[in-house]
């Protein structure tokens, strides 16, 4: 997400001064205190169920996604399941070791039965883990052996589509909208302000994916974060609603990214548009935001991230 975030930190100092006097009385029983009878103890424990198995399937590789199965032995034992690049994989440690750094470091989702998930966004031509294992979530410990899957993304293909430009077509002022609808209160959060933006493309494409951003992140993020930050939504509607944030000052600017994805499922080079500023004074009556989103289509909705 790249949504603006302002933290307010405050530091709250709490003394606790906890004094404790014992006090001894030195009493001897007259008879020999009882000892109580034992509580009946639990229901013995169940046989615990076989060891948990994992059939892990990675097909249907390309450049950018894969398709992932795991097959359970059975329907109720839970298990873990993490998406990694090799270079992220620890060495030199054995499997239950390996199981726990998991755990640790990527908090891993934990599903029971048979489950099937798209992987993406992958990068073109690097190599990929799928490391599954059964988990207690209770004590957070592996129960199972350590299932592993190595596959490699392919080749990029050069795709057929480019984005020529990605424009803010309009502007809408949050207050002002909220002014006539308070149910955009909690719809639109803590934005500012809503943009139209339009993606335009060299021949007509449906999977177009862009979004704002910062102008300081052309610097401190490579082309692989935007790519991968890009892939991580669905494609975009076209033209988009998004929520957005005014300039504070001369300096702080964004520009609009994108890339579109032929029928081959190839993708463009990222198009990085031109830094621009955005301010009140460019909003829109607020009215004109009601009538267009009358008139889109009901799958049309506010993008937040």
């Amino acid at each position: 997400m790249v949504n603006r975030i302002v933290y307010i930190m405050k530091d709250f100092l709490r003394i606790l001064v906890v004094a404790a006097m014992a006090f001894a009385v030195a009493c001897q029983p007259t008879s020999p205190v009882p000892t109580p009878e034992p509580e009946p103890g639990p229901d013995p424990i169940p046989e615990p169920t076989p060891e948990l198995t994992l059939n892990v399937e990675v097909t249907n590789i390309t450049a950018y996604n894969a398709k992932l199965r795991i097959t359970p032995s059975n329907d109720e034992d839970e298990y873990a399941c993490v998406l990694i690049s090799a270079d992220q994989q620890p060495v030199d440690v054995d499997d239950y070791e390996q199981m726990q750094f998991i755990i640790a470091q990527f908090m891993p989702a934990v599903f029971t039965g048979v489950t099937t998930h798209e992987l993406t966004p992958l990068m073109p031509e690097t190599e990929y883990v799928v490391l599954a294992f059964g988990i207690d979530t209770v004590t957070n410990l592996p129960t199972t052996d350590l299932y592993e899957v190595r596959f490699t993304s392919s080749k990029a293909a050069e795709g057929q589509v480019e984005i020529t430009s990605i424009e803010l077509i309009k502007l809408f002022d949050v207050e002002a909208i909220i002014a006539i609808d308070r149910s955009y209160k909690q719809k639109l959060g803590e934005c500012e302000c809503v943009g139209i933006v339009e993606a335009k493309t060299n021949t007509p494409c449906t999977n177009l994916y862009f979004w704002w951003y910062e102008t300081w992140m052309k610097v401190e993020y490579t082309y692989e974060a935007f790519l991968e930050d890009l892939l991580m939504y669905d494609p975009a509607n076209n033209p988009e609603i998004m929520d957005m944030y005014y300039s504070e000052d001369a300096d702080d600017t964004f520009f609009f990214a994108g890339i579109a994805e032929d029928d081959k499922g190839n993708l463009s080079e990222i198009f990085f548009g031109e830094d621009i500023q955005i301010s009140a004074d460019m909003a829109s009556p607020a009215e004109e935001f009601f009538d267009m989103i009358k008139e889109a289509s009901p799958n049309t909705f506010i993008i937040a991230r």
